[in-house]
């Protein structure tokens, strides 16, 4: 049987709509299904951050979801290990806030983060994220993290995204893993669900997103064929093994009103050709879908 959370976590979460309404993104764009479109940061890890925001800015999408080590890339391939993420480096902070705003953009998600059970470091993150304006996190929680998280979420209003990693991951690598963790959470603490990483892991995305409906806090999209050396894994939308047209009718069944974020993880020197074309296919999809 698929797993599902539990009754008493999803009557909790129903208690706190008004809370959740933070990781929807209001209007949404006509051509993708009414849905707001970002593209990770992390798609362009080696440019500046400067270059990230222009190239995403060039592709039409107007939200970034941001990976919080970009300061640590100085650009062709060049990175600066000793950099702190940008909560903690108040400068290259600013450097990236003032590139979205040149280019209009929004930056609603942060991470991945891997909370510990450091509570006062973890509430620095949040009290952080609350100031300038983040709707949710993208984490890789210890599996000690979570009465921290709990009393952070409730205190600031801020959702928590488990991000799966795929089969290397074993802790949150399979649904019934991170549906396990969530009962009983508070219904804050929800998934980012990365489609690609699960479908790597075995598991069918259409079953995540059923098993976690209600919890979702950001979905990462992309294609993935198996079997193959890792680079040669994720490929541009419609060209692999996924049935994107099963999940975008899946995000509409069970009402998922996030954002949707394109990640594309190889062609690192001139990713922005394959993540056009990955986007176009998303537009073709949906518009196909009625």
């Amino acid at each position: 049987m698929q797993a599902e959370i539990t009754r008493r976590t999803m009557l909790k979460a129903g208690a706190t709509t008004a809370l959740t309404v933070a990781a929807g993104c209001g209007s949404g764009d006509d051509e993708f299904g009414g849905y707001c479109i970002s593209v990770t940061s992390y798609s362009f890890r080696e440019f500046t951050a400067d270059e990230t925001v222009a190239k995403i800015a060039a592709l039409g999408i107007a939200n970034v979801d941001l990976w919080p080590s970009h300061m640590a890339t100085l650009g062709q391939g060049k990175r600066d290990r000793s950099a702190k993420p940008y909560h903690l480096n108040p400068n290259a902070w600013s450097s990236f806030q003032s590139a979205l705003q040149s280019h209009g953009m929004h930056a609603p998600s942060y991470g991945v983060l891997p909370f510990s059970a450091d509570h006062e470091a973890n509430r620095r993150i949040f009290a952080w994220a609350k100031e300038q304006g983040f709707e949710t996190f993208m984490a890789d929680p210890s599996p000690d993290s979570f009465d921290s998280l709990e009393r952070l979420v409730e205190e600031f209003g801020l959702t928590v995204g488990i991000h799966n990693h795929g089969p290397e991951d074993e802790n949150y690598g399979r649904i019934e893993q991170v549906v396990k963790v969530l009962n009983d959470r508070h219904p804050l603490i929800g998934t980012c669900v990365d489609l690609g990483h699960f479908f790597r892991a075995g598991d069918d995305p259409v079953d995540a997103l059923k098993a976690l409906q209600g919890r979702i806090y950001g979905i990462h999209i992309k294609d993935v064929v198996r079997g193959v050396p890792r680079e040669q894994e994720r490929v541009v939308i419609g060209e692999g093994e996924m049935d994107i047209p099963a999940i975008l009718r899946t995000l509409r069944e069970i009402k998922y009103d996030g954002y949707i974020t394109y990640e594309h993880e190889n062609n690192w020197d001139n990713p922005a050709p394959y993540i056009a074309r990955s986007l176009e296919a998303l537009r073709q999809m949906f518009s196909e879908l009625g």
